[in-house]
């Protein structure tokens, strides 16, 4: 390694451990619209430019899932450096503070609508002044009706205690939304999400989408794995052959912030502590090498899922829910039936048999009259043949009178 890549490297590890563990841990993202520096080389970056001046340029930039860097590049180096507005990247980062299908809880309407209310404030000009109102008055007004006790969930609004009866499916789903979002920027947060999604609630409508996910993201991480170990054993090898050309006392302050980096990576691993997903952290072996074994063992294990059959369960579900509301019991019955063949731990499934059942019921024949009153109308009946009876009873005494009569 040529002595001034060491010096770069230098630098660029001293501005790393000034924000280490704690960057490493939140793993904040940098904004959608990111600067791009370019160097002279071709190389390439997207990111934040923290600062410049006439020598240098410190530049922050994702070098894995989650993990952010700064990085110092000799202004020579440099080509240049095409900048987003900080209007616009501010906006960015609150773009998507705004209602979604599901209700938040009190504290988080509070954070979103805090962070709208500070872009206002500090560009109170700006091209997307207009949206950023029209999204805080929408939260305003969700805030309000969380506040009556109501729940928004995939769209629609509950009460109280509608939310109590799909608890499990509502919570399954919300953190799918969040393993959605996470999807986007780190793999490795996405899938401990999954996790936890697979572990607490693996009978929900959001399980079956939320493994099909989780297969999308492990084939890119995998390969991100692969590929950054050797990067990792060339960056040694090259380090070893240039630090002996160093001299002090620049070659310990080389070498003491390769320690400080190489610590706060370790800092970060055991902080991952039981999760099944460690951190992709490209400076420590044992962390590329935990997590290609991990992509390697669930690749194969959630192929094996039938996510597909999982779906269609949750489709004959939902139609078996649909023909109830419209009482078409036989073929509520029929996509039930399905539904359970396809997928017998189906939680949707509890309720629909209560639903069903409750429809059988209503549609159920009336009763036949009961037997008492059957018998009472033939009393009647024999009540209304009676006076023939007299009359004959009459006749049959009258002549027997007669015929004592002659007798005499």
């Amino acid at each position: 390694m040529p002595i001034s890549d060491l010096r770069a490297w230098t630098r660029r590890s001293a501005v790393t451990t000034t924000i280490c563990l704690g960057s490493i841990l939140a793993a904040t993202l940098l904004p959608l619209k990111a600067d791009t520096l370019r160097l002279h080389s071709g190389e390439e970056y997207e990111g934040t430019v923290i600062r410049e001046s006439d020598t240098e340029v410190v530049f922050e930039h994702v070098v894995g899932n989650g993990i952010i860097d700064q990085q110092v590049f000799p202004r020579e180096e440099v080509k240049n450096i095409s900048k987003v507005s900080r209007d616009e990247r501010s906006y960015e980062r609150i773009r998507g503070y705004k209602p979604g299908p599901d209700s938040f809880t009190p504290q988080q309407y509070e954070h979103l609508m805090n962070g709208i209310r500070a872009f206002i404030g500090r560009f109170p000009n700006s091209p997307h002044i207009k949206e950023a109102k029209e999204n805080l008055e929408a939260l305003r007004a969700e805030k309000a009706k969380a506040a009556e006790g109501l729940v928004k969930w995939r769209g629609k609004w509950h009460t109280a205690e509608e939310a109590a009866v799909h608890q499990y499916q509502i919570s399954a789903h919300r953190l799918y939304m969040r393993m959605k979002e996470l999807a986007r920027r780190d793999a490795v947060k996405a899938l401990n999400t999954f996790d936890q999604i697979e572990k607490n609630y693996p009978n929900s409508r959001a399980f079956p989408e939320a493994a099909e996910l989780a297969l999308s993201l492990i084939p890119a991480l995998s390969a991100q794995a692969e590929r950054a170990l050797p990067a990792l054993k060339l960056k040694e090898q090259r380090f070893q052959e240039g630090i002996v050309l160093l001299t002090e006392p620049k070659k310990s302050q080389v070498l003491n912030a390769r320690t400080k980096e190489n610590a706060a990576a370790e800092a970060a691993f055991a902080a991952a502590g039981s999760s099944k997903w460690k951190p992709l952290l490209p400076n420590l072996e044992k962390s590329i090498t935990s997590v290609k074994a991990t992509c390697d063992t669930e690749l194969v294990r959630l192929k094996a899922l039938p996510i597909d059959q999982l779906k269609a369960s949750i489709v004959n579900a939902d139609e078996a829910s649909r023909e109830v509301a419209a009482k078409n019991l036989e073929k509520a019955e029929a996509r039930l039936e399905e539904a359970r063949e396809q997928w017998a731990n189906n939680e949707l499934l509890s309720r629909l048999d209560t639903d069903v059942a409750s429809l059988k019921e209503e549609l159920k024949p009336p009763a036949p009259p009961e037997e008492s009153k059957g018998k009472g109308k033939k009393g009647k009946g024999r009540e209304k043949a009676s006076p023939a009876t007299k009359a004959d009873k009459k006749s049959d005494s009258n002549d027997a009178g007669k015929a004592a009569e002659k007798k005499a």
